[in-house]
């Protein structure tokens, strides 16, 4: 990690302006014990590989960093001393993971909260700590086991320990199965055998779990080498051609009209912004313009939707209250399409753009 605007080679430099957001949002809102943004992913040599989505909390801050680490780099991250001082500060005794520890410490017992500003750059290199995933995951699942002593009386809580628990043996299992399965191309003398065992250890449901489907995908990516083109026979076929939109095959052609559209607008694409099931068209195009990023789930067990409901219900949803609203992909999925409309309409603030 290096500190802000340290590359001078980067393409898209941190927002300048960020930390000095987070400081006013936590002066604003007082029972928030700290406030974390986002960041550019760049590789050794400062050059932006990609820009994350900013990920967001439910209402429980408590439930949502159980179930994920929300904070992707501690670098975003801006505290206040009084709440910090009263859990006390990161725990010495931890390999790693400690930055984790604290906020999970921090969320059971203040609110939390998250802007949308990149305000940090997370450099990756060899030598990242991140990359020993036998530690990582060991460290992770003995925090997760922490917190066991805090769930007794809440149901809901142990719940979200046992999917945090469950998403972390997945991630680092997927990451472990992909080192390995890299190596072994190269030769079976650079396979990491040991490491490639801990994380087997640790999570063997996962790990074989995660070993299966990219054999899977090896197999079928050999398939695909075989049959280049779609024919026009397969056109009578029951089963979609590709099962993921097209993306197994590059960019679904949709989706250049869609950017093409939203690179024409992103003036408008500004202030409170709501986005479907999602929020990267939001980063992507509103970038600092957006004060305030919603993402809107039919679904509640989507850990990332600031509102839940349906276009075609929308009692439950606010009125007047968003300056764009970024929506693809989603109104030919609703049955009554007028009353989505609706909804819609009723959501923007008066003059505001769909």
């Amino acid at each position: 990690m290096r500190a802000l605007r340290s590359f001078p080679r980067c393409r898209r430099p941190a927002h300048a302006g960020g930390a000095r957001r987070q400081s006013a949002t936590l002066r604003r809102e007082a029972p928030c014990a700290f406030v974390y943004g986002s960041f550019y992913d760049i590789d050794a040599g400062g050059w932006v590989r990609t820009s994350p989505d900013p990920r967001f909390l439910a209402e429980d801050a408590y439930e949502s960093f159980l179930k994920t680490n929300l904070v992707s780099m501690h670098a975003g991250v801006m505290y206040r001393r009084d709440c910090l001082e009263e859990v006390g500060e990161f725990d010495a005794r931890l390999r790693c993971c400690e930055d984790y520890e604290l906020y999970l410490r921090l969320a059971r017992r203040y609110g939390v909260a998250a802007g949308v500003e990149r305000i940090a750059e997370y450099r990756h290199h060899d030598t990242n700590m991140s990359r020993d995933i036998p530690r990582m995951l060991g460290t992770v699942l003995v925090v997760m086991h922490r917190q066991s002593t805090c769930l007794k009386n809440n149901l809901k809580w142990r719940k979200a320990r046992e999917t945090g628990i469950r998403f972390w043996k997945s991630y680092y299992a997927e990451q472990q199965v992909s080192h390995t399965f890299s190596a072994r191309s190269s030769g079976l003398k650079g396979v990491p055998w040991r490491a490639t065992a801990k994380v087997f250890a640790l999570a063997p449901v996962a790990f074989s779990t995660a070993a299966s489907r990219r054999i899977l995908k090896a197999l079928r990516s050999r398939e695909a080498r075989v049959r280049k083109a779609v024919r026009f026979a397969d056109l009578r076929r029951l089963r979609p051609i590709s099962p993921h939109f097209g993306y197994d095959r590059g960019k679904p052609v949709d989706r250049r009209y869609i950017e093409d559209f939203l690179s024409r607008q992103t003036d408008d694409i500004k202030g409170r912004v709501l986005e479907v099931a999602d929020s990267a068209y939001t980063v992507q195009y509103g970038g600092a313009r957006v004060t305030h990023s919603d993402m809107l789930h039919v679904s509640p067990d989507n850990p990332r939707a600031t509102l839940v409901g349906d276009l075609a219900k929308g009692g439950n949803l606010p009125s007047e209250a968003f300056d764009c609203i970024v929506l693809t992909q989603t109104l030919h999925l609703i049955f009554d399409l007028h009353k989505a409309i609706a909804t819609l309409h009723r959501m923007l603030k008066p003059g505001a753009c769909c």
